[in-house]
C-alpha cells in the first residue's frame, strides 16, 4: 500500500519562500556594490614620461625631464618651469620646492619662483622643505653636515653627521613652531641600530632615541604624535621624542604603510600587503581612530591610494572606490588601461602611468 506523503505546513512553507527571497535579494546586493558602475572622469595626459620623478604638487604635477623642473596642471598644460641642470633632485612639501644639483641649492615657491639658491661647500645628497626652513644634506652618504635655512636665506644651524648614514629627513609643525626630525643608521656600534632625532631650528637637538635593528621606513606627525613605522609596528612619540605611554603600539608585520592622508580632524592610514602574488592585492587594511579593519577587494589590484572622501584600489582596468565608514567596494571603468600609480592630487585625481604615458584622471568621490 503506497503511503501518502506529508505535506509542509502552510506557515513553514512561506517561511522558506521568505528565507529564499531574502538570501536572492542580498545576493543580488553583493553583486551589485562590486559591479562597474560607468566610468571616472576624464584622463589628461601628461607630457611626462613615469620614470621623471612624477610627483603631486597640490593640484598641480611636477616632474623633472633631465634639465628642467616642470610643472603642469592637472589638464597638463605648463603652470612653470625652472632650469636646474643634470643629473638633479627636488623635493615638494607646503606648496614649496627645493631642488639641487651638484652642489647647487635652489628654493622655489608655488609660482616657480626662485626664492634662494646658494653653491654649497660639498655635493648635496639630498634636501627637504618645510614652510619656514629648507634643509640640506651636503658631503657623502655616511660624513657630511645637514644644513638648515630660513626663508631669507640665513643660515640657522649646521648639524655635523658622523657615524652614521643619514636615511631622511624632514619637517613638521606643531602649534606654530616648525621642528625638523632625522634618522639615520647609526654605524659605529658592533649592532646596527636606527637614530631618530628633532630639532628645532636655531636651538639645536630636542630629542634623540635609539630605535633599534628595525628598518624604519616612514615618519610623519598627525594627531600630536610624531609616528615612526618600521616593518614590525607603528610607534608614537613626542617631539620630543618621549613614547607617549597612553599610545600602545601597532602592530604591522605583513603590512605596508602605503598612504595617511588627513580629513578634517581625522588621520586616515592605509596600509597595503607587504608581499603579493602574480594577481596582486586583494585584501587593504584602514586605520583611523580606534577603527582598524581589513578590507576585501573586488579583484586583484596593483596599487591603492586615500582620498578626500573614499580609499581607492586600481587594477589594470578598474578604479574601485569604498567610501570611508562604509564596507563594499563599488567599481568605476578607467578610460586608459594603466601599468602604474604615481600619486594623488588634492581633488580626488589620480596620476598614473599607462605603459610610457602618465595621466590625470578625475576619480568618482
Amino acid at each position: 500500500m503506497q503511503r501518502k506523503k506529508k505535506s509542509m505546513p502552510p506557515a513553514l512553507m512561506l517561511g522558506a519562500l521568505l528565507a529564499v527571497a531574502v538570501i536572492i535579494v542580498l545576493l543580488v546586493w553583493s553583486v551589485g556594490s562590486n559591479s562597474s558602475s560607468g566610468m571616472t572622469g576624464r584622463a589628461s595626459r601628461l607630457g611626462a614620461l613615469p620614470g621623471q620623478s612624477v610627483t603631486p604638487f597640490g593640484e598641480d604635477v611636477l616632474y623633472y625631464d633631465g634639465t628642467m623642473l616642470q610643472c603642469v596642471s592637472d589638464t597638463g598644460s605648463t603652470r612653470w618651469n625652472f632650469q636646474v641642470g643634470a643629473n638633479a633632485g627636488f623635493s615638494a612639501a607646503n606648496q614649496r620646492v627645493v631642488a639641487w644639483s651638484a652642489n647647487q641649492l635652489y628654493a622655489l615657491n608655488a609660482r616657480g619662483q626662485n626664492t634662494y639658491n646658494n653653491r654649497m661647500n660639498s655635493e648635496i645628497q639630498f634636501a627637504r622643505v618645510g614652510k619656514g626652513y629648507i634643509a640640506a644634506f651636503v658631503g657623502t652618504s655616511d660624513t657630511g653636515t645637514v644644513y638648515v635655512i630660513d626663508n631669507d636665506g640665513a643660515s640657522v644651524d649646521a648639524i655635523t653627521v658622523q657615524d652614521m648614514t643619514l636615511l631622511d629627513m624632514g619637517f613638521f609643525n606643531v602649534g606654530d613652531s616648525e621642528y625638523l626630525w632625522v634618522l639615520g643608521i647609526e654605524t659605529s656600534g658592533t649592532v646596527i641600530s636606527t637614530i631618530l632625532q628633532t630639532y628645532q631650528p636655531g636651538r639645536l637637538v630636542l630629542g634623540n632615541t635609539t630605535l633599534g635593528e628595525q628598518l624604519v621606513y616612514e615618519v610623519y606627525y598627525a594627531n600630536d604624535h610624531l609616528y615612526v613605522v618600521d616593518t614590525r609596528k607603528i610607534r608614537a612619540y613626542d617631539y620630543r621624542i618621549t613614547r607617549d605611554q597612553n599610545v600602545s603600539d601597532v602592530l604591522i608585520y605583513g603590512w605596508y604603510l602605503e598612504d595617511t592622508r588627513k580629513v578634517g580632524n581625522t588621520t586616515y592610514q592605509l596600509l597595503v600587503p607587504a608581499s603579493t602574488d602574480a594577481e596582486g592585492m586583494t585584501t587593504l587594511r584602514l586605520m583611523y581612530g580606534s577603527t582598524d579593519r581589513v578590507m576585501h577587494l573586488p579583484a586583484g589590484c596593483i596599487g591603492a591610494a586615500l582620498g578626500t572622501k573614499s580609499v581607492y584600489a586600481f587594477s589594470s582596468t578598474h578604479v574601485y572606490r569604498c567610501r570611508y565608514g562604509e564596507q563594499t567596494f563599488t567599481a568605476y571603468t578607467m578610460p586608459v588601461q594603466i601599468s602604474q600609480v604615481l600619486g594623488m592630487l588634492q581633488d580626488d585625481k589620480v596620476i598614473v602611468a599607462s605603459g610610457s604615458e602618465t595621466y590625470v584622471i578625475e576619480l568618482p568621490s
